[in-house]
């Protein structure tokens, strides 16, 4: 089950945000850049929330499932808990910008060659999200999440959209999350798959690691999925 997001989280968050904003803002004061971060991240929120209803609604729901993975391995990864924090806010937000994707798209079950106009459409998501949650164009409190959410889909050979980043090139939130996400995806119904029993989906992520994904991260998330197994 996904860690509940506390007061502490909150407390830690705020930390986090306020650093960045004061490098941004140093003339502000603390006040002054705490009502910059309450007001961006109120107005984000409500869009956010005004959107969901409308279409897509489970994006946060299937977000929240991939959060306690995403944690283990960031712990085992030795990554340091303020930073990891938003580590999981990316995972449970990474497919947010599906919500501006149709809902007829969404739920086809057809699988699209990479080349079609279908997927190039599904493909925008992960730009949509990064600008969903920082829709700024300059350096903010927002940036590092939105970075994550944008390169989820990222393959570790280069190959994955939207950058086509490849390595230690892409974010190191984005690596865990793409292998999360992937398990996550191979486990439930989806209308363009069947569903792999656990072993059979740890099979395919080791058969892809140093492809799709980051060698030790694959094998901590396997490590992790083998864990809860038992």
């Amino acid at each position: 089950m996904a860690q509940a997001f506390d007061s502490r989280y909150y407390s830690e968050l705020e930390a986090i945000l306020f650093d960045r904003e004061k490098k941004l803002f140093g003339n502000l004061s603390r006040n002054e850049i705490q009502s910059n971060l309450y007001q961006n991240e109120l107005a984000r929120k409500i869009a956010v929330e005004k959107a969901i209803p409308k279409k897509n609604h489970n994006v946060l729901l299937h977000g929240d499932s991939i959060v306690s993975s995403v944690r283990y391995v960031g712990e085992q990864l030795k990554i340091e808990e303020p930073l990891l924090k938003l580590i999981e806010y990316s995972a449970l937000m990474h497919d947010v910008g599906k919500i501006k994707i149709d809902s007829a798209l969404l739920e086809s079950d057809k699988v699209f060659s990479r080349t079609s106009k279908e997927f190039g459409e599904l493909m925008k998501h992960a730009e949509y999200g990064a600008m969903i949650i920082n829709p700024y164009p300059f350096e903010n409190c927002f940036s590092y999440v939105a970075e994550q959410v944008k390169h989820h889909h990222e393959n570790i050979n280069g190959t994955g959209y939207p950058s086509g980043l490849r390595g230690n090139e892409i974010p190191v939130g984005s690596r865990i999350i793409r292998v999360s996400d992937s398990y996550n995806a191979m486990t439930h119904p989806r209308p363009y798959n069947h569903v792999m029993e656990k072993l059979q989906a740890i099979e395919e992520i080791i058969s892809n690691s140093g492809v799709l994904f980051d060698e030790k991260i694959a094998q901590i998330f396997c490590e992790y999925i083998l864990r809860e197994k038992n």
